[in-house]
Parts: C-alpha cells; structure tokens; sequence
C-alpha cells in the first residue's frame, strides 16, 4: 500500500535502515516541471530575517519565532539513556537495545527540528518573494563554549539551505549580506552604537530618540543592506556598516 504516489517516471529506488532499525525508500523521479522564471524583486516583497539565540528568527515586520523549548527536555531524556547504556554490559542484549533507544531518540530529535525548519522556510518563502539573511561565522560562535551547544542544535545552515532551494523552485530569492555588517548597532538615522553588548537587548538612539529593539533591527537593516551594498560598509571606510561621521553623530 503506497502512502504517496508519484508524478513521472521512477528512476531509482534507494533503501536505507537507519541505526534506530527503521528502514527509508529515496525515490528519484524524472518530471517534466520546469522551474519557473524568477520574479522581480522589490524591497516591499522582501523579507529581512535575523537569526540568534533568544530567538530562532526575528522578522523585519516584527513577527519572532522562538527556539523550540522540547529540545532540552530531549536532551534530558538523552542523558539517562546515556547513563543506562554505560552500565550494560558489552555485547549484551541489553547493550543493544539501549543503543537503538538512544539512536531512536536522536532519530525525533533531527526530526522534530527538520520539521520546525521545513514549515518556517516554507512559510516564508511563500509569504515573501525575496528573503535576506546573514552570513554568519558558525565555526567562529561555536567556540564560545557557553553557546557552543546551543549554536549547533539551532540549525541555521540547514535553514539557509533550505530557503535557497525551495526560493530557486518557486522563482524568489535569497540575498545574503556579509557577516561583517553591523545589523543590531546601527541606527537608521546612521548613529553606530559601540557600546551595544550581547546583554542589551534593546537600546535608545542619541541622535534621533529612537527606541530599538535589537532584533527587530538587526532583521530591518539586513533588509535594507541587502538592498543596498553600500549599507554593508564594502564601499566606505572605518567601522563596517558606518556611514561617514558627521559633527554630531556620536554626540553622548
């Protein structure tokens, strides 16, 4: 009994078991769809979206997807586990059905968090004919080891794999800015923020009063660097992302 049918002609059929003892078919087939033309961008159907811990994904229109919080729990659960298999004995029956019970869980754990990553990029790629995202050093962040962990199950390099691939079949876009700009410091008036810490959450603008949150801004002008390279500070000097100073622009 098939639980999918297919459209086209079936190249290939590859079976795998995986180490939790389920067995997966990848089927390869040949369509005739073509991919379609790529839309026209316009800042207004673009998206800027900022990826961080506090949140998984801050919006440029302010809407915030949180971490999934049953990622701990799992890791809970993972840890007694751990501890029951250490105290089998090897090559035991015991010892084997305690592997398959941990490589089950780690089995819905990559499952419930592809899960979460295919329904946001599906979302916005549907919602939104351009998408811009960050560049971000993975490599670099993960040797702060307070966040390493919480920096590798975020998934952020699947994220953007799957935005690229899913705007390319439905003819939209992904712009990625440099990893260098300053999105949570720069004002839109064009006050840089040095003093701006991982602590601050939000902040006030000098110069123009205004009240930001950091997220929200950073989203917003990955948004606008996108739009607009010079933003990214690649064509002028200093501080990337800096406009040249005026007289007052960092006025206390």
């Amino acid at each position: 009994m098939f639980s999918r049918r297919f459209q086209g002609q079936v190249k290939t059929v590859t079976v795998n078991r995986a180490p939790s003892g389920q067995f997966f078919a990848s089927v390869l087939v040949e369509d005739e769809n073509q991919v379609p033309e790529p839309v026209l961008e316009t800042i207004d159907r673009a998206v800027g979206v900022d990826l961080g811990l506090h949140d998984f994904a801050v919006l440029s229109t302010g809407e915030k997807v949180p971490h999934p919080q049953w990622l701990e729990r799992e890791l809970y659960r993972l840890k007694i586990l751990q501890r029951r298999l250490a105290k089998t004995t090897k090559g035991s029956k015991n010892r084997a059905k305690a592997r398959q019970k941990i490589a089950r869980l780690h089995e819905r754990m990559v499952n419930r968090r592809q899960d979460a990553l295919h329904k946001l990029s599906t979302d916005l790629v549907r919602r939104f004919d351009t998408v811009c995202i960050e560049d971000l050093n993975v490599a670099g962040m993960a040797r702060n080891h307070a966040l390493a962990r919480r920096i590798a199950q975020s998934g952020w390099a699947e994220f953007r794999r799957q935005l690229e691939y899913k705007a390319t079949w439905s003819g939209k876009h992904v712009r990625v800015i440099g990893r260098l700009a300053p999105s949570s410091r720069l004002c839109p008036c064009g006050y840089y923020n040095h003093d701006l810490t991982l602590a601050d959450r939000q902040w006030d603008c000098p110069i123009c009063q205004r009240h930001h949150d950091r997220d929200v801004l950073a989203a917003n002008n990955i948004k606008r660097f996108a739009f607009a390279e010079h933003e990214t500070g690649r064509d002028t000097p200093g501080v990337p992302g800096e406009r040249p100073p005026v007289d007052d622009r960092r006025r206390p």
